[in-house]
C-alpha cells in the first residue's frame, strides 16, 4: 500500500504528536489511528480506515490519497465533518470537493 499525504492534511486535536505523526505512519509505529482517504469508488467521497486495516492483501497494490488522520473511529467521523464544513463555508460547490484534494 501507497500512502500520499495532502499537503493541507487534516489532523484532529486528538493527535498528540503532530509534528511527526506522518513519519510515525510510514514506519508503523501507531496505535488507533485512523486516515480520511479519497474513496476510490466514484460514488463515495471519503474512506476512513483505520490503519491497521491497511496491512490487508486487498490493500497491498493500492494507492491512497489521505486528506486526514485522527485518533479513533468517532474522531475520525467528527473530522470528515469539519472536512465538509469547512468545504461548505469557502462557499465552494460541493459536488467538486473530491476533486478539490486530488494532486
Amino acid at each position: 500500500m501507497i500512502l500520499k499525504f495532502y499537503d493541507k492534511l487534516y489532523i484532529s486535536d486528538k493527535i498528540e504528536d503532530k509534528k511527526n505523526i506522518i513519519d510515525n505512519i510510514e514506519k508503523g509505529e501507531v496505535l488507533g489511528i485512523y486516515l480520511i482517504c479519497i474513496s476510490k469508488n466514484i460514488n463515495h467521497i471519503f474512506d476512513v480506515f483505520a490503519y491497521s486495516e491497511l496491512y490487508s492483501s486487498i490493500y497491498k497494490d493500492k494507492t491512497y490519497m489521505v486528506v486526514g488522520i485522527a485518533k479513533g473511529k468517532k474522531d475520525a467521523f467528527l473530522l470528515v465533518k469539519k472536512i465538509f464544513e469547512d468545504y461548505i463555508s469557502k462557499g465552494k460547490d460541493i459536488k467538486k470537493i473530491k476533486q478539490s484534494f486530488r494532486r
